[in-house]
C-alpha cells in the first residue's frame, strides 16, 4: 500500500470513528441495549469522563459472575439426573436382551418402567406387572 493510500485510509478511519462517537453520543442508553459489548471495549485508564464506563464494564462483568455458580449448579443438577438416567436405560437393555421370548420382554419392559422409571402400570390383555420378586425375577435379578 502506497503513503497515499494509507493516508487516506487513516483519515476514512478517523472519519468513520468520528460518526461513531456522535451517533453514541445521540444514543447515550447504547450499551444497556447491548451489555456484551461494553465488556469488550478497550478503555484508558486516565481518562476521567471514561471512568463511568469502565465502572459499567466492572459491574457487567460481577454480573456474569454471580450468575456462573448457580448456572453450574443447574448444569450439575441435569448432568445427575442424565446420569441416572443413562445408568436405569442400560439396566433396561441389558434386562431386555436376557428375555427369551417376546413376553418376557413385555413382562420386564413394564417391570422396569413402573419401577425405575415411574411409569403408570398398564395391564394388557394377559400381561400384567405381577408381585416383586416376578418383576425382578424378569428383570434377571434374584
Amino acid at each position: 500500500m502506497g503513503k497515499d493510500a494509507a493516508m487516506a485510509d487513516e483519515r476514512a478511519s478517523r472519519s468513520e470513528g468520528h460518526e461513531v462517537a456522535q451517533w453514541l453520543r445521540r444514543h447515550p442508553r447504547f450499551l444497556e441495549q447491548f451489555p456484551d459489548l461494553a465488556v469488550t471495549l478497550v478503555v484508558p485508564k486516565d481518562a476521567g469522563a471514561s471512568a463511568s464506563l469502565a465502572g459499567y464494564q466492572l459491574e457487567v462483568l460481577r454480573e456474569k459472575n454471580r450468575a456462573l455458580p448457580r448456572r453450574l449448579h443447574e448444569l450439575s443438577g441435569n448432568a445427575q439426573v442424565n446420569e441416572r438416567l443413562a445408568v436405569r436405560t442400560h439396566q433396561l437393555t441389558l434386562a431386555l436382551m436376557r428375555a427369551s421370548t417376546r413376553a418376557d420382554a413385555l413382562r420386564t419392559m413394564v417391570a422396569v418402567l413402573g419401577e425405575d422409571f415411574a411409569g403408570r402400570r398398564r395391564r394388557r390383555r394377559g400381561v400384567g406387572a405381577g408381585p416383586p420378586h416376578r418383576r425382578r425375577q424378569a428383570r434377571g435379578l434374584p
